[in-house]
C-alpha cells in the first residue's frame, strides 16, 4: 500500500519543515504518521480483518446513513437498508463496489 507510505512522508517533511507548529498540531501529525505507516505495511488481508474487525462499523454505518438522508428522509426506508449491512464481509464489500464502478480490485 505505497500510498499510505507516500501520505507518511509527506507528513513527515510537514512535521521536519514547519517550524510554527503547536505542540497540539505536532503530536497529531505524529498520530497521524503512525497510523499511515501502519496502514502501508498492511497486507489485503489484513485490511480486510480490520474492517471485518467490526471496530469501524459505527463510523461505516454513519457514512451510510449520510448518503441515505440525501436520498430519503424516511426513517422506514432508512432502517431497512442499514438493516443487515454488515452481513457481508469487507473482501465482498470492495469487489461489489468495483463491480459496480466496472474496475478491477
Amino acid at each position: 500500500m505505497k500510498g499510505y507510505r507516500a501520505l507518511a512522508d509527506l507528513l513527515r517533511d510537514v512535521l521536519k519543515n514547519e517550524p510554527e507548529l503547536t505542540e497540539k498540531r505536532e503530536q497529531e501529525l505524529k498520530e497521524e504518521i503512525e497510523v499511515f505507516d501502519f496502514l502501508g505495511d498492511c497486507t489485503e488481508t489484513q485490511k480486510f480483518e480490520l474492517i471485518d474487525s467490526n471496530a469501524f462499523n459505527e463510523i461505516i454505518r454513519g457514512y451510510v446513513l449520510m448518503a441515505l438522508k440525501r436520498v430519503t428522509d424516511d426513517e422506514d426506508i432508512i432502517i431497512a437498508e442499514m438493516e443487515g449491512l454488515f452481513d457481508h464481509n469487507a473482501k465482498d464489500a470492495e469487489e461489489y463496489f468495483f463491480d459496480w464502478k466496472g474496475e478491477e480490485a
